[in-house]
């Protein structure tokens, strides 16, 4: 496409090139990949200002396809006839709407048909043409193309009305970033480099943490034991070793939202070790028919390679759609939105970045167009899709796929997310927020450009949540699905703690009564606190078990063990389930 301050040439031939006219005739010439030719009566001799010198070109009809137009032209002593691809150079005025873009277009007049291509020898046939036959020209486009194209994306799908709140989140999340206590998740990074404002010395000093700890971990090459592609899996082990998929896909996004771009010799090291993760991932549990980690994790592995431009096995492609297409992503609890919206902008980002082939590309359209369906249909009478935690990345699809205006379920999400700020308590959940209130998908990583940012975002403190006056009671359950458990409930028993405690608070006081046989242990994780253990049963990743919260009789609970506050008479149920 043209920019708008090269105005197509309107000379009587009718073609428009990109160059300065030479004057004279219409005989079209350019050392590079453009690709118009105007007939006329070529100047013999003429050169052009490099000195090069113009071929002596028959008067002939061009052939055009696909907007090239090219000229046969006999050569050598064989007289055989090859053809000439160039740009118009007939002289001509400025354009008279120098302010429209144009596009090239052909219309027809002669026969396309096979020549032989500049170079190669043998024929080969013309493919693209419009029609049977063609001649270039330009056709302007309104200037409202040029408009839309230059209103950010962000403004279109931001929180409306709500920039002090959003930047007060920011600036909470900046705040506990800069708590040396903490474990760096490079979620937060990603999400403060999304951010309108930034603490730039601040998410340096982040980055330099998380560099420590990434570059020390994976500074050792896979070619250690000089087999790159040999698994850590080992099957006579009881305990595989994991791969660490979603941690360093979210590592590597949050690399390519840095500023200035980080060494590429470390990202090569980095983005090698993610490929052998995704073969490992899926080969380590194949007898399972999904991956070891998680879909999740396997699809935020494929989204970052996208977004560093790096090219996708198909077969790794494949995999996600034939879980898609079985509806794999589930879990015993319910649908797995997250997981949804995680592999639709991935299929997004492979679709747009044109890493696939045309047929591939057209099945991943088809397969996120259902998945933003379904998250239409998944979305409550709250506005909520999934749960809290799982709207903001549904909203991402909506972002990816510039649908944020067009569908009315991505403004209801919004609703509902401002009406639940109060619910992203630590970094992990504000960081999964962030980006959507900023009117952002993790696909705006690959568009971010270094420029002059605001420097301006300052941290802030969370204020903890006062305890109310007196005591509630909350009763405590814990079941275990049989064949595991024959007694189906393990644990029933009132709990009293003061008012506005935390779920957490209630493990830790149930843990202290008598006559002391309830048991618990947690893990600190980049996402918060994870419930790992409780009455001595382990929720265990090979056996794709968890620790379900619930509200009795069956509500799960939409924030973690250490953020959720029980009302007094309430019933909470800790389940051992199947994800």
């Amino acid at each position: 496409m043209l920019a708008p301050s090269d105005p197509p040439s309107q000379a009587g031939s009718g073609c428009g090139g990109r160059a300065q006219g030479l004057g004279g005739g219409g005989t079209g010439y350019s050392g590079g990949s453009s690709v118009y030719f105007c007939p006329g009566p070529p100047l013999p001799g003429r050169s052009d200002p490099a000195g090069v010198r113009l071929p002596r070109l028959r008067a002939r009809r061009p052939q055009c396809c696909r907007g090239s137009c090219r000229v046969r032209q006999p050569g050598g002593k064989s007289g055989r006839q090859r053809f000439v691809s160039a740009p118009a150079r007939g002289g001509s005025g400025p354009s008279p709407l120098p302010f429209l873009l144009t596009r090239p277009r052909c219309a027809e007049t002669a026969p396309c048909d096979t020549f032989p291509s500049p170079g190669s020898g043998p024929a080969r046939s013309s493919r693209g043409c419009r029609a049977p036959g063609s001649r270039c020209s330009m056709r302007p486009l309104p200037l409202l193309v040029l408009l839309l194209t230059a209103v950010p994306p962000a403004r279109l799908c931001e929180a409306p009305g709500q920039a002090a709140a959003v930047r007060e989140l920011s600036a909470r999340l900046l705040g506990l970033a800069e708590d040396p206590t903490r474990d760096p998740d490079p979620s937060v990074y990603l999400a403060l480099r999304l951010g309108a404002e930034h603490d730039l010395r601040g998410e340096q000093r982040y980055l330099e943490r998380l560099r420590d700890g990434f570059q020390r971990r994976y500074s050792r090459s896979l070619q250690a034991d000089d087999r790159p592609h040999a698994a850590p899996y080992n099957t006579t082990s009881l305990e595989p070793e994991w791969p660490e998929t979603g941690h360093l896909a979210l590592y590597l996004l949050g690399l390519r939202a840095t500023c200035p771009p980080p060494d590429p010799a470390a990202q090569r090291s980095l983005i090698t070790w993610l490929k052998y993760y995704l073969e490992e991932d899926w080969a380590g549990s194949r007898h399972h028919g999904h991956p070891l980690t998680s879909y999740y994790q396997y699809g935020l592995g494929v989204l970052a390679l996208c977004v560093h431009h790096k090219r996708v096995r198909e077969e790794v492609i494949r995999r996600l759609l034939a879980a898609e297409h079985h509806g794999s992503f589930g879990h015993a609890a319910g649908s797995a939105v997250d997981t949804e919206a995680v592999v639709a902008v991935a299929f997004t980002c492979l679709e747009r970045e044109r890493l696939v082939r045309s047929r591939l590309a057209a099945e991943l359209r088809a397969a996120r167009r259902r998945l933003r369906a379904r998250m239409v249909e998944a979305q409550g009478q709250d506005g909520l899709i999934g749960n809290i935690y799982s709207t903001p990345w549904a909203m991402q699809v909506f972002v990816a796929s510039h649908k944020c205006r067009a569908l009315p379920a991505y403004g209801r999400a919004m609703a509902a997310l401002l009406q639940h700020l109060d619910a992203f308590g630590t970094a992990a959940t504000m960081a999964q927020a962030l980006p959507v209130l900023h009117g952002h998908s993790y696909l705006h990583i690959a568009a971010l450009r270094c420029r002059e940012e605001l420097d301006t975002l300052v941290p802030s403190s969370a204020e903890p949540l006062a305890e109310g006056p007196g005591n509630v009671t909350v009763r405590l359950v814990v079941e275990c699905p049989e064949p595991r458990c024959p007694q189906h409930q393990l644990y029933d028993r009132p709990v009293p703690v003061p008012a506005g405690t935390s779920l957490l608070d209630v493990l830790k006081a149930a843990a202290a009564q008598e006559p002391h046989d309830f048991t618990f242990d947690t893990q600190d994780t980049p996402q918060g606190v994870y419930l790992s253990r409780v009455l001595g049963m382990e929720a265990q990743h090979r056996e794709r078990s968890y620790w379900q919260l619930l509200s009795a009789p069956s509500t799960s609970l939409q924030m973690g063990v250490a953020e959720y506050r029980p009302q007094d008479g309430e019933t909470l149920i800790l389940r051992l389930s199947k994800w």
